[in-house]
């Protein structure tokens, strides 16, 4: 399942603190066994990370068969040991890396320029952190304790009158449907 979501940047990440906070992650994979995930935020925001991955509301006409409204969606959990990193030029690099690997895809990419005091008061803002992953459950809810009949007219219902991310997830119902990416059910 994790490899589906293809952990590596960019990462379209959620992490839950007071209140849910979008932060972009690095992945690094050297040294432990998963990997550890490295990011910054507002100090003081309590990290837990989910990957949401395609997802997509399945009305009833999208089956053959009776049944009800279903929200199909496919999601990683990655749980781990949180470190935070308060050294300022680790966190400094950790936010180089992040903006290389994002601006690298730009034909103009962008170079931040700021003046030398700037990085270092905006740092003292942030606080870096690293999660050395532990476990790696995944979400996978395809229509999977429909017959394979209604499964395969909830892809043609979707395909026909999906947004961006249900067409994501017709590929991989239609990778499930092949016996493909078999997740385990949660």
């Amino acid at each position: 399942m994790p490899g589906q979501f293809h952990l590596q940047p960019p990462l379209r990440s959620v992490t839950a603190c007071p209140a849910a906070c979008h932060i972009p992650f690095l992945r690094d994979v050297t040294g432990e066994a998963n990997g550890r995930l490295l990011g910054h935020m507002v100090r003081g925001n309590p990290v837990r990370v989910t990957f949401q991955g395609p997802h997509a509301y399945v009305l009833p006409p999208g089956y053959r068969s009776f049944g009800v409204p279903i929200w199909n969606c496919a999601a990683v959990h990655v749980y781990g040991e949180g470190r935070i990193i308060d050294h300022a030029p680790t966190v400094r690099s950790m936010l180089e890396q992040l903006i290389t690997e994002h601006e690298s895809r730009r034909v103009q990419p962008w170079k931040p320029g700021l003046p030398e005091t700037e990085p270092d008061r905006l740092l003292a803002e942030i606080v870096g952190f690293e999660i050395g992953i532990t476990d790696i459950p995944g979400k996978f809810k395809p229509s999977q304790t429909r017959p394979e009949e209604d499964r395969r007219q909830a892809i043609e219902h979707l395909r026909l009158g999906g947004s961006g991310t249900a067409s994501a997830l017709v590929g991989l119902m239609e990778a499930r449907l092949r016996g493909v990416g078999a997740a385990r059910r949660s």
